[in-house]
């Protein structure tokens, strides 16, 4: 907020003090952006665009301080991705440990998705770029795995998610586990999110599964171990670059199942080589897409996403109504 306030004074100003703030701004959001903050650091670079549009006197001063600022950013200022180009980026990911690491890298390929600068590709190479420095922190990936192929055997599969509780993923996921045939395929659902977060939303979810696995807080191979102790067949991630190191994209990274797909918690490529197939559809992407992904795209028919509206509802009585004095209804996505 007092950096807002200075703004409209520093802007008009060349003195030094002026020169000083925006250094020390320019400092201020990167030091944010290594810790994590992602939005507080966009909005330093918000500022900064700002006090670099203030007007000059002569065109060649503009093209002067423009040239500085492009040496000093090697980008274009815009308010989600100033902070977070490959430079700045890979910059600070040398000094973080791997988590820390792998939570900015998907906050901020979250928010390039939203960029109104970066062109398709970009925002897809950029992905990309990610799934090859993840590879590069978690080493190679499993690749043996012990298949039962016999014809009586049930299809394992498995769902991993940070969002198995009151969120929208749930609602999208709550009909094809209810949907399974049981007969032919036994269900696992691995919950990434502390169990403290846990609530009656996944009570319901847990009893559409025929086994629910707390795994949050594990080591990356401690969770392959399990599912693979556990024989899955195919796992499916729900969350993508969504929740940042809670989506466990490491863990697929390492190879958990022989078949590994992405599913609708993120409408974008993943950028991790050892997810095989993405779901989506011809809306979100057309047959003709040029788009890079490093997924095999799977289009489902009618589209990728069903909303079920099998979400848990507290249970009122008359007296809890007369009592309130009136009734609320409200839904959050």
């Amino acid at each position: 907020e007092s950096c807002e306030r200075r703004v409209s004074v520093v802007s008009g100003s060349r003195s030094v003090a002026g020169h000083m703030f925006q250094d020390v701004l320019q400092n201020i959001g990167q030091a944010l952006y290594n810790k994590g903050d992602i939005e507080e650091a966009s909005i330093c670079g918000s500022l900064l665009f700002v006090l670099h549009q203030r007007k000059f006197q002569t065109q060649q001063e503009k093209e002067s301080a423009a040239e500085s600022v492009k040496k000093r950013t090697q980008s274009s200022f815009d308010g989600f991705v100033v902070q977070f180009k490959l430079a700045m980026y890979f910059e600070s990911r040398a000094a973080a440990k791997e988590t820390v690491w792998r939570a900015n890298a998907s906050r901020r390929l979250l928010s390039l998705n939203y960029s109104s600068y970066l062109a398709r590709d970009t925002v897809s190479e950029e992905h990309v770029q990610f799934g090859r420095e993840l590879r590069r922190l978690v080493g190679a990936p499993n690749n043996s795995f012990s298949l039962d192929k016999s014809q009586d055997k049930r299809l394992k599969i498995a769902y991993i998610s940070p969002d198995f509780k009151s969120h929208v993923v749930a609602k999208f996921i709550c009909g094809p586990l209810r949907a399974h045939d049981r007969t032919n395929v036994h269900v696992t659902c691995y919950s990434t999110c502390d169990p403290q977060g846990h609530d009656m939303q996944t009570s319901l979810l847990r009893s559409l599964a025929d086994e629910f696995v707390c795994v949050a807080g594990l080591a990356a191979p401690d969770i392959v171990s399990r599912i693979i102790a556990d024989q899955i067949d195919i796992l499916v991630e729900l969350a993508g670059h969504t929740k940042g190191a809670e989506s466990r994209l490491d863990v697929l990274a390492l190879r958990a199942a022989p078949l590994q797909v992405s599913w609708i918690g993120y409408a974008n490529t993943t950028g991790v080589d050892t997810i095989d197939y993405r779901f989506t559809d011809v809306v979100a992407d057309p047959l003709d897409t040029s788009q890079i992904f490093s997924e095999s795209l799977w289009r489902l028919p009618g589209g990728f996403l069903c909303f079920d509206c099998c979400s848990v509802a507290t249970q009122l009585s008359c007296s809890d109504l007369l009592r309130l004095g009136s009734v609320s209804c409200s839904e959050l996505q």
